[in-house]
């Protein structure tokens, strides 16, 4: 039992350097790609160039790295298999030095490698569970603000070319927190800005949002009504997405993220804040105030 225990550990902790002097050998070219694939998603702002660039650009980056890896364990498996033979061939005729066998390894550096190998899990579980976090985080926190479709209504089709069209859908989404969303986006996945396509059609629990669609669907504004007293606001979008951003119930203000077309300085989110009483317009800024109530 023990024999075939230690056997395995030897196994296990052969494959872990393996990785690493693989790493080693690519991680040049796993940086070059990651620095530009980041580039390319915060600088570019054509969503339909972004993404085709990224995918392109990813593609030819993965196979070079899987190229290099592969050949790399190639090599390295090649060099076992002829010490492999050697060791044969040395303790047939009595010449192999054992004490000095390619093969041996120390349970010291058995417990080092394995003591790596554990790491590597931990960040790599810590690293993709706060990707996903901070992708969802304003989904996650609502404060507890839901919102009920009261209507749906679709508006006119808009084509940029024969075999690529959309049509407006207008809709107005209902608030507990006291207000009504008149919001506008295309009836396709083309309006890449806001929300979550799935199924064939939109996820409804997202918060209100409002975006032209790549086919030409959809519209820049919001229209904010308030329940108790009839106010009513167009919080206008000037841009690619205008979404509103929940905020505590006892918050006295709006708070509204909105991206708009142009270079990479003026396409980063402005947040405004509204009166809820009376809808007035109160300020802007380029910062995540947001973020403080959380």
């Amino acid at each position: 039992m023990y024999i075939w225990f230690r056997e395995n550990l030897y196994v296990l902790s052969s494959l872990i350097i393996l990785f690493e002097s693989g790493v080693k050998k690519v991680w040049k070219t796993a940086l070059s790609a990651l620095v530009i694939i980041i580039l390319i998603i915060n600088f570019i702002d054509i969503a339909w160039v972004k993404w085709l660039l990224t995918i392109m650009i990813g593609g030819g980056f993965f196979y070079a790295i899987y190229d290099d890896f592969a050949l790399h364990v190639q090599e390295k498996t090649t060099e076992i298999l002829i010490k492999r033979e050697e060791q044969k061939k040395g303790l047939a005729d009595g010449t192999y030095d054992v004490t000095n066998s390619f093969f041996k390894r120390s349970s010291l550096q058995i417990f080092w490698s394995l003591i790596r190998f554990f790491i590597y899990v931990i960040l790599i579980y810590f690293i993709f569970t706060n990707l996903f976090t901070s992708k969802n985080k304003i989904a996650k926190i609502n404060h507890g603000i839901t919102y009920e479709i009261v209507s749906k209504e679709k508006l006119d089709k808009v084509c940029v070319s024969k075999d690529k069209c959309s049509t407006t859908v207008k809709k107005i989404m209902s608030s507990n927190d006291g207000f009504l969303f008149e919001t506008y986006i295309s009836d396709g996945s083309d309006s890449v800005w806001c929300g979550r396509w799935s199924n064939n059609e939109w996820v409804e629990s997202i918060n209100p949002c409002s975006t032209i669609g790549d086919y030409g669907g959809g519209g820049e504004n919001i229209i904010v009504t308030n329940k108790k007293n009839n106010n009513e606001k167009i919080i206008e979008g000037n841009g690619t997405k205008l979404l509103r951003i929940d905020a505590p119930q006892e918050y006295p203000y709006l708070i509204f993220s909105s991206v708009r077309e142009g270079n990479s300085k003026s396409s980063q989110p402005v947040y405004a804040l509204y009166n809820k009483d009376d809808l007035t317009f109160v300020s802007e800024s380029r910062e995540n105030k947001y973020s403080e109530l959380n």
